[in-house]
């Protein structure tokens, strides 16, 4: 038998998970550098951002015509 004296082959298979195991965890890693947009909450800032620019349009429009009508009343 090649391995009767030797101890060095009860390591292999927890050495080999435990390899496995970091080699995978960089991938994931490596995959979520790559494509980071997946695991940001996009859509939530997105709608956020959304209903601050139809606030300010409807604040503006309203500024303007404010000031529009007191434009008319400086003219009297």
């Amino acid at each position: 038998e090649p391995f009767a004296g030797s101890w060095n082959h009860m390591g292999v298979v927890p050495t080999a998970a435990l390899l496995a195991f970091l080699l995978l965890g960089v991938e994931e890693i490596a995959v979520t550098l790559e494509e980071p947009f997946t695991i940001l909450p996009l859509d939530k800032a997105c709608e956020e951002l959304r209903e601050c620019a139809e606030d300010l349009g409807i604040w503006r429009e309203e500024d303007e015509g404010s000031s529009g009508r007191n434009s008319d009343n400086d003219d009297d």
